[in-house]
């Protein structure tokens, strides 16, 4: 009787462990359950486009901004965002897609951060890039359309105002002792050029969220 009772504690812990794991899963499975019903899923993973659009030709941006740089920036930022998810297809010409992107640069601006006094150097400027774009089926048909997108950045126009410890000047592939050797032209392009892929970025993941991903 004793080696009975004995067994008997012995083996509690592990129907015990076996309860757990099967109620764990009952309600691992319930939550999944609940979760595709409402709609949920992974960011990216699932498209609002039409079954037939499976291959996007993605346009070089148009530039109507006096600054070459932002198109071909904008340009790679868009086709880089829409293969990330291998949800749809980037391919080289119109002819062989299902639908096209087009997007245009309407105007970048710089604007001084704070207002400074006569003869000073503003310390931090704002960069405003405004853009409109559409995405549309080879018959015409309208899937996505935004008319008018805006997005500000601000950057270091200075030596001083440059944060070299932040994130951004991390992406800028140079060291605290680069800027010393810089005039304030080359220092101000060079932040802003920063900026301006910042922005690409930002406008890539936007207009991918609104054209292709579901709402969550």
């Amino acid at each position: 009787m004793y080696q009975i009772k004995r067994q008997w504690r012995c083996n509690t812990p592990q129907r015990f462990k076996g309860w757990i794991s099967f109620w764990t899963g009952i309600l691992f499975s319930v939550c999944l359950a609940v979760i595709s019903g409402c709609g949920y899923g992974f960011q990216g993973s699932a498209s609002v486009l039409p079954s037939d659009v499976k291959k996007i030709y993605i346009a070089d941006v148009i530039n109507k901004s006096s600054d070459p740089y932002i198109a071909n920036t904008l340009t790679e930022a868009l086709r880089e965002q829409f293969e990330e998810y291998g949800v749809v297809q980037v391919v080289s010409s119109s002819e062989e897609s299902d639908a096209s992107l087009r997007v245009k640069v309407e105007q970048l601006r710089s604007q001084s951060k704070s207002s400074v006094a006569a003869g000073d150097v503003a310390q931090e400027l704002n960069i405003i890039v405004t853009l409109s774009g559409d995405l549309r089926q080879k018959n015409g048909n309208l899937l996505w359309k935004n008319p008018a997108m805006s997005y500000t950045k601000s950057f270091g126009n200075t030596t001083g105002s440059v944060v070299t410890s932040s994130a951004q000047f991390a992406t800028s592939g140079l060291g605290s002792g680069d800027l010393g050797l810089m005039n304030q032209r080359e220092l101000s392009r060079s932040q802003e050029r920063l900026a301006l892929q910042q922005v690409a970025e930002d406008v890539a993941k936007t207009i991918y969220d609104q054209a292709v991903s579901p709402d969550f």
